[in-house]
């Protein structure tokens, strides 16, 4: 009944009420990621007939989506979608986290509404210190074709590893990158909350006014997905 983000209740629309619980997938020795899968979407199952209406769910012929107040992505070792689509014809509980190659599929939005990729291929660095302003300018350009061509499809991009800390989420930003990872919730949430404040104060008169444009397929991706409040999200759709 209440606002799981802060940021949302300005935003005056309840798609950003929902919660979205990504499942990073472990490989386990000896077993194929269609088996853990199998396993998670059992206990999804199980959960949902005693709490009925909490998860998302898709309609196994139409992809149509049932949204509710948690959507499950599977991410990390994922089955493959042709294991979705065949195993659970009638309904299915979880959604897949895309990869870049999965866009020359072109699958339903509602079943891949994002597109996730390693900021550095040695990914690990990051985590010990390696600014991310220290890129190569190819990787930002790659990036950003990244963000357009999945845009033109209507699917949110995310990309993990990326520097954790004001310069890494601020340079996600600047690449119009729909959702940022986290570890440090604290550090973050003053963030937003100083960015967000800031960009008020830049575009008080501004908000009073018609929203930006956007396009209309990555508006019903977010409405799919429900996807976490960000930092791109805050700033995108307050304040243009």
């Amino acid at each position: 009944q209440g606002w799981v983000y802060p940021h949302a209740q300005y935003l005056g629309t309840a798609e950003c009420r929902g919660l979205t619980l990504v499942v990073d997938v472990k490989d386990v020795r000896g077993q194929s990621h269609e088996t853990s899968f199998d396993f998670i979407h059992e206990a999804l199952s199980l959960f949902a007939e005693k709490h009925p209406g909490v998860l998302s769910s898709w309609d196994g012929d139409s992809n149509e989506a049932t949204p509710a107040a948690m959507t499950v992505m599977i991410s990390g070792a994922r089955p493959s979608a042709q294991h979705l689509f065949q195993r659970y014809p009638q309904r299915r509980l979880a959604i897949l986290d895309g990869r870049e190659g999965d866009l020359d599929a072109d699958y339903p939005l509602s079943f891949m509404p994002v597109i996730s990729k390693a900021w550095y291929e040695g990914g690990q660095a990051v985590l010990h210190g390696i600014n991310p302003l220290q890129r190569d300018n190819r990787q930002a350009a790659a990036a950003r074709a990244l963000v357009e061509r999945a845009h033109r499809q209507g699917r949110l991009v995310r990309f993990w590893g990326h520097g954790d800390n004001p310069a890494g989420w601020q340079e996600m930003l600047d690449l119009g990158v729909d959702q940022l990872s986290t570890d440090d919730f604290v550090g973050f949430s003053k963030w937003i909350t100083e960015a967000a404040s800031a960009a008020h104060g830049r575009a008080a008169s501004k908000i009073s006014h018609q929203r930006p444009a956007v396009h209309r397929p990555v508006q019903q991706s977010r409405r799919l997905l429900q996807p976490p409040m960000t930092a791109a999200k805050v700033l995108r759709d307050l304040f243009g």
